[in-house]
């Protein structure tokens, strides 16, 4: 990452802290701490990624929105998986998928076993990865991986990671 990149990741990252401060308004909240969690892990700094995810984490569960709170738990899954805490990371992704599934979030199911199939590649776990996927394809939420052409990239990300 050249200088230039990681300077302007960290301007935004800032930003978006800000942001989320000055706002009142908890999806919001939680949505800027997300994004900023995810621009502290492109920055390598895994603690302020933490701080971030566990703070959105925070201001999701203050809302009634189960599929707000799902996407926060994978945040802390990421994270966890970037410090190689396999339990945690685990226990978040179930946590997630539990609650896109209360949600009736197909989505948020979909983008919760994506994001555990391919940290179940990354750790060589191969098989519990593939049938991960196959189980999301068998699935009544098979259908997300697909849908909404405005949200480009779970289908992609789905059969790079599924070959």
């Amino acid at each position: 990452m050249s200088a230039v990149t990681a300077q302007a990741l960290r301007e935004e990252l800032e930003a978006l802290a800000l942001a989320a401060l000055d706002t009142a308004d908890l999806f919001e909240r939680a949505t800027h701490l997300r994004d900023a969690a995810y621009l502290a892990l492109d920055l390598g700094d895994t603690p302020q990624a933490m701080t971030h995810a566990l703070a959105c984490l925070e201001a999701a569960r203050r809302t009634a929105d189960l599929a707000l709170q799902a996407r926060a738990h994978v945040t802390i899954a990421l994270v966890m998986g970037d410090v190689h805490d396999d339990v945690g990371a685990a226990t978040h992704f179930r946590e997630a998928e539990g609650l896109a599934r209360s949600a009736r979030d197909a989505r948020g199911v979909a983008v919760t076993n994506v994001n555990a199939a391919h940290y179940d590649q990354e750790r060589g776990h191969f098989a519990s990865s593939v049938m991960r996927l196959l189980s999301l394809l068998r699935s009544p939420y098979a259908s997300a991986i697909h849908a909404e052409a405005d949200r480009k990239g779970l289908d992609q990300v789905f059969h790079v990671n599924f070959t």
